[in-house]
C-alpha cells in the first residue's frame, strides 16, 4: 500500500466524519472500525491526530465553503467540545455548549426557511407589477 496515498484518504475520511458530526473520540473509534474491517492497517493515534488537523485545515482554507457547510461544521466542532466536556466531567460546560447547539440549529433553522420563502415573494411581486394596467392618454 501506498504510504504516501494513505493520509489524504484519512483525511477524507476524517472530514466526511466531521461533516455528519461525529465527535473526535467518535472519529478515532470509527476510523478503527473501519481499518478492521477492510483488512488494513490500523491508524495510530499519532496518524489521526494528523489526518484530523489536515482535514480541519484543508477544510477552513477552503474559500467556496457553503453556509451548510460552515454552518455543519461550527454543529461538529461544538459537538467534539461537548463530548470532550463530558469526557473530563464538566457537566456545566457542556450543559452550556449543549444550549449553544440548540441555539445555533434554531437560528440556521429560521433563517433557512426565510431564505426559501424570500425568492417566492419576489417573484409573486413580479407578477403584480407585470399585471399592473398600462395608462393610456385620452384625446
Amino acid at each position: 500500500m501506498n504510504t504516501e496515498s494513505r493520509p489524504m484518504d484519512l483525511a477524507a475520511e476524517v472530514h466526511d466524519l466531521l461533516m455528519v458530526g461525529a465527535a473526535r473520540w467518535q472519529v478515532e473509534a470509527e476510523l478503527k472500525r473501519r481499518a478492521s474491517s477492510d483488512a488494513r492497517p490500523i491508524p495510530s493515534a499519532s496518524e489521526i491526530d494528523a489526518a484530523y488537523a489536515e482535514a480541519v485545515d484543508r477544510w477552513i482554507s477552503d474559500v467556496d465553503q457553503t453556509e451548510e457547510e460552515l454552518h455543519a461544521y461550527y454543529i461538529a466542532m461544538c459537538k467534539w467540545d461537548r463530548a470532550r466536556s463530558n469526557q473530563i466531567n464538566d457537566i456545566p460546560t457542556a450543559a452550556r455548549i449543549a444550549e449553544k447547539i440548540h441555539s445555533a440549529q434554531e437560528k440556521y433553522a429560521a433563517k433557512r426557511e426565510a431564505a426559501t420563502k424570500r425568492p417566492q415573494r419576489e417573484s409573486r411581486i413580479a407578477k403584480l407589477r407585470a399585471r399592473k394596467p398600462t395608462l393610456k392618454a385620452v384625446n
